[in-house]
C-alpha cells in the first residue's frame, strides 16, 4: 500500500464516478481503475462496487474512509508543520486562549526567563481553539473549561471560589458574605477575560430561582470595570480574574463579598492536541505554565482574602 492509492481512493470515494476523479487527478481512467484495484488487492476487501460502468464506494470502503481520511489530514498538519519550522527557521512556542489578558503574564515571565524563544498568541474563542489545536497552529491553549473531542485532551490547573463584585457604595457594600438569593433583581454584567460567560451567571441565578437581569456583556473587560466603578451593576467573579483586575485598576472602588453557596468555582486548564509530539521548547513552556499556577494558587489565597475581602478562608 502506497501514500498514492490512498490519495486516489479518498477523491474516487468522495466523488462516486471514475471519470470525475481521472480528471481532477490528471490521470486516464484506466491507471485510476489500475491502482485502486491494487489496493482492494493488497487490504483483500472490496472498497467499491462496479455496476454497468457505475462505481459506489460499499460499506466496508466508507469506514475505511474515514480512517484515510484522519491520516491524510495529520500527514497534511504534520507537512505544513515541518515547512513552517524551516520557514522560520528559529525556536518558538505557539499559544492561545479565550481569557488572553490573563495569559499575558505568563507569556511576560516566560520570556523574560527564555529570550531565545519567540512566542506566537493568538485570540480565539473556545468554539475556534479546537481546529486550532487540530491543525497543529497552536501547541497549547489556555482555556476556562475542558472542550469535548476525543483528539483533545485538558488538564485542570486552577479552581478558584467565585465571589460577587459590587462597587464600594453599593448598598451590599458591607456584606463579607451573602446567599445568591438576595442578588434576585440586581443588574449584571458578564462575559470579560478572565471573567465568567453569561451561559454560566445564568445558572447561578437559575439554580437561586430567578433570572439575572443583564444590562452588559463585555468580552474585554474595561467596560465592565468602569460599570462596576458607577454602580451600575454587580458581577459573579472568579478570584482569579479579581487579582487580575486590582492589579490593573488598584483604584477600582470594588468589593469581592464571598457566596454562601461554595458549589459553585470556576477552573483555568491546559488543552492540547491527544498524541502530538512537542518540541523541547514546548514543553519547556508546558511545564513552566504548570509551575506558575500552582505559584499563582498559593497568591491567589492570599491576596483575595487580605486585600480584596475582609473576611479569613
Amino acid at each position: 500500500m502506497v501514500l498514492t492509492q490512498l490519495q486516489y481512493f479518498r477523491v474516487i470515494a468522495r466523488e462516486q464516478n471514475m471519470t470525475i476523479a481521472a480528471q481532477k487527478l490528471h490521470i486516464s481512467q484506466s491507471a485510476l481503475s489500475q491502482t485502486i484495484s491494487k489496493l482492494e488487492e493488497t487490504l483483500g476487501v472490496p472498497l467499491f462496487e462496479r455496476r454497468k460502468g457505475k462505481i459506489s464506494i460499499t460499506p466496508i470502503g466508507e469506514v475505511f474512509c474515514e480512517y484515510v481520511d484522519r491520516s491524510l489530514s495529520e500527514l497534511d498538519n504534520g507537512i505544513n508543520m515541518a515547512k513552517k519550522l524551516y520557514a522560520q527557521g528559529k525556536r518558538q512556542i505557539s499559544v492561545s486562549s479565550a481569557i488572553h489578558s490573563f495569559l499575558n503574564e505568563f507569556l511576560i515571565a516566560f520570556y523574560v526567563e527564555n529570550p531565545e524563544i519567540s512566542i506566537r498568541q493568538f485570540h480565539y474563542q473556545n468554539n475556534e481553539i479546537a481546529e486550532q489545536l487540530l491543525k497543529n497552529e497552536v501547541d497549547f491553549a489556555i482555556i476556562t473549561a475542558p472542550i469535548n473531542h476525543p483528539r483533545i485532551e485538558w488538564e485542570a490547573m486552577l479552581e478558584s471560589d467565585i465571589f460577587v463584585l459590587v462597587s464600594d457604595n453599593h448598598r451590599l457594600a458591607n456584606r463579607n458574605n451573602i446567599s445568591i438569593k438576595e442578588l434576585a433583581g440586581e443588574r449584571f454584567l458578564c462575559n470579560f477575560a478572565g471573567g465568567l460567560n453569561r451561559e454560566i451567571t445564568e445558572k447561578i441565578c437559575a439554580d437561586a430561582g430567578f433570572s439575572p437581569n443583564f444590562i452588559l456583556e463585555d468580552n474585554e473587560g474595561g467596560l465592565i470595570v468602569d460599570f462596576l466603578d458607577a454602580d451600575l451593576g454587580i458581577s459573579f467573579v472568579p478570584s482569579y480574574a479579581i487579582v487580575k483586575m486590582k492589579r490593573e485598576s488598584p483604584l477600582s472602588p470594588t468589593k469581592a463579598i464571598r457566596l454562601n453557596e461554595q458549589a459553585y468555582t470556576a477552573s483555568i486548564g491546559i488543552a492540547k492536541r491527544k498524541g502530538r509530539i512537542f518540541s523541547n521548547d514546548a514543553v519547556k513552556f508546558y511545564d513552566f505554565v504548570k509551575k506558575s499556577f500552582v505559584e499563582l494558587k498559593d497568591e491567589l489565597k492570599h491576596d483575595i482574602y487580605t486585600n480584596y475581602t475582609n473576611i479569613s478562608p
